[in-house]
């Protein structure tokens, strides 16, 4: 009798994403629901303009176990399936909540704080529980209070919602967003060390899964005293309401100038040290960052999630593709790290050499560049699909997918 790992089929419905976390699809369009209705594919954007303009994706269904195809029958070769899952996925959204957040750019048609509040909420919807979000906001007096300082951020170390999975996490989240209201300056090498120490110090560190932020801002970051700065790095100057001719960061003008110069250096090292403690940014640029493109750009590669359109590296939402462009861009990067590609086996099968993996009815070769592989770095091990099999289940989408055991691994001749 053939042996029995998991008497169910894959655990969850994937969304159509990208191949890998470090690259989500930002070309294709939003995607039709399954032939089931049960899940949607992600759709895409430009990520140099925000606009919504590939074409659609489909959504990934997997084997109902009621039918004949997807019933485990311990008796027939390969008529075990194995229980899998995308891998959990953990992203602490850092919001930028400066004043500069309650202006209507032309063209975008709301304030940009109600745009980004619409974003995300799409986002954490979009992803239907299978990431757990986290929410941190700066500046912030770490609770809905206005700010006694314009580059406040809270004494506690813990984010203003942490990361966690599930309804009332992400209704939390909805809630401090409405609650909240802009003010203030830009700390964001700041806010990026809480971030740092939360994942390496704090509750986040002893999070299962892969972790990111998404940094979600408007402007050059600030608020550091110790700088001195020209009007060409003035971030007063650079967003052009400084009177001509003068520096307004110059102590000499306004004992508080310093902290108005651009603080690039301190914010692309906090990156590049969440990349090195294995957590990878993404940096959404939202109207009013056009100043500082260049900066933005610096962070994103540091962050190792770099727009794969670009340029900018960074994802830049133009004014003239509004709210749904915003939206869409931020979806598109949340649902790409649910990547059907990578599915995590629920058990530790005895016997590696029996496992095969079946897609529509067709049993695909393990090994080769368009086949599937089992990392076997994780337990329980991992199946990557690769090539054109990971392509075309993201973008075409497949009827039925099912991971088998107990027949031999068909292998690539």
């Amino acid at each position: 009798m053939i042996r029995t790992i998991a008497l169910s089929t894959i655990a969850a419905l994937l969304l159509a994403a990208g191949c890998s976390s470090s690259n989500p699809d930002v070309n294709n369009g939003p995607g039709s629901a399954g032939s089931n209705g049960d899940s949607a594919g992600a759709g895409g954007t430009n990520g140099s303009s925000g606009s919504a303009n590939g074409s659609g994706g489909s959504g990934l269904l997997v084997i109902d176990p009621n039918s004949s195809a997807g019933a485990a029958n311990p008796d027939v070769c390969g008529g075990t399936t194995l229980a899998a899952s995308p891998k959990k996925v953990n992203m602490l959204l850092v919001v930028d909540k400066s004043s500069s957040m309650t202006s209507t750019p032309t063209g975008f048609g709301d304030t940009k704080w109600n745009g980004i509040k619409a974003a995300l909420g799409a986002a954490i919807d979009a992803t239907k529980g299978q990431v757990a979000f986290g929410l941190d906001f700066f500046p912030s007096s770490g609770s809905t209070a206005a700010l006694a300082d314009v580059c406040e951020l809270p004494k506690s170390g813990a984010p203003t919602v942490p990361i966690a999975v599930g309804a009332v996490n992400n209704a939390a989240i909805k809630t401090a967003l409405a609650d909240n209201a802009p003010a203030g300056a830009t700390p964001t090498a700041a806010a990026l060390t809480r971030a740092l120490n939360y994942f390496t110090k704090g509750a986040g560190a002893t999070l299962v899964g892969e972790h990111y932020v998404l940094l979600a801002t408007d402007g050059g970051p600030n608020c550091d005293s110790a700088l001195s700065c020209q009007a060409t790095s003035c971030t007063v100057n650079m967003d052009g309401i400084c009177p001509k001719g003068t520096n307004c960061c110059d102590p000499k003008l306004d004992p508080a100038g310093p902290s108005k110069c651009l603080d690039d250096t301190a914010t692309i090292a906090v990156v590049k040290a969440l990349a090195k403690a294995n957590v990878k940014t993404f940096v959404v640029g939202i109207p009013g960052t056009e100043a500082y493109g260049s900066t933005l750009d610096a962070v994103a590669v540091a962050g190792e999630e770099a727009n794969p359109q670009a340029p900018p590296s960074y994802f830049s939402v133009t004014a003239t593709g509004g709210v749904k462009a915003l939206s869409q861009t931020i979806t598109n990067i949340a649902t790409g790290l649910i990547t059907s590609c990578d599915l995590v086996l629920s058990d530790d099968p005895p016997d590696y050499d029996q496992i095969n993996v079946v897609i529509d009815g067709k049993t695909i070769p393990e090994g080769s560049a368009d086949g599937w592989v089992l990392d076997t770095t994780s337990k329980p091990p991992t199946v990557v699909l690769q090539g054109s099999t990971c392509k075309t289940v993201e973008t075409a989408g497949a009827q039925n997918l099912a991971i088998t055991f107990g027949c031999p691994t068909v292998h690539v001749k």
